[in-house]
């Protein structure tokens, strides 16, 4: 069982002066007394919050596996799509809140707009009925997390937008096309406004 994420088990008592110190935007007078300016990143989740790479120049398909990864948060696997999103050109930014309220809180902010990160391990399976129902599976939780924003949040409804990366399925590059067929079947069955798919080689797909 994979341990507690520690920066999440005091809940709400760690959260209210969280709160409050960002609403201060105050800066560090102690880096400002050291001659330093002092700024203060008060997000709780800037992209190097997901973890960091140990060997940047690994080949792709060895540099984003979790054992070169620093950090031991809950969105490690987010750190590949974060990056080939930004090398394909698109604006994204990881949510300042993301770790209030677990699981109903959406991932990313994907050129100004929400969106949903999913990053499966799922594998073959030939005893299997449907082995690639995880994609199923993935996009109908990425749905109930925005339904929830609405539902336990009283949020505004916004159009749901989803990315899936296939770099962590312990599938070939063979069954890619396969994965990315049923993701594009599943985006569009379950009422998604934009859907794209991150190949294990970093290409972006767009589903919708």
């Amino acid at each position: 069982m994979a341990k507690p994420n520690p920066r999440r088990s005091n809940g709400n008592a760690r959260r209210k002066p969280v709160r409050w110190l960002r609403a201060q935007g105050m800066p560090c007078w102690i880096c400002q007394a050291l001659g330093f300016e002092g700024t203060i990143d008060y997000s709780e989740k800037p992209r190097e919050m997901y973890g960091n790479l140990i060997d940047p120049k690994l080949p792709l398909s060895r540099r984003y596996r979790l054992e070169n990864i620093t950090g031991n948060d809950n969105e490690i696997k987010d750190v590949f799509v974060h990056d080939m999103l930004s090398e394909n050109g698109f604006a994204v930014s990881s949510r300042l809140i993301i770790n209030q309220g677990g699981a109903e809180n959406i991932d990313i902010d994907l050129k100004g707009h929400l969106c949903e990160v999913k990053s499966p391990e799922a594998g073959p399976n030939p005893g299997a009925k449907d082995e690639l129902k995880f994609a199923y599976r993935d996009v109908q939780r990425a749905r109930h997390q925005f339904e929830d924003r609405v539902k336990k949040q009283g949020k505004s409804p916004v159009p749901m937008r989803i990315v899936m990366s296939n770099y962590y399925t312990k599938f070939d590059e063979s069954r890619e096309e396969d994965i990315f067929r049923r993701f594009c079947y599943e985006v569009r069955r379950q009422g998604f406004a934009e859907a794209l798919f991150i190949t294990k080689a970093g290409v972006v797909l767009r589903a919708i």
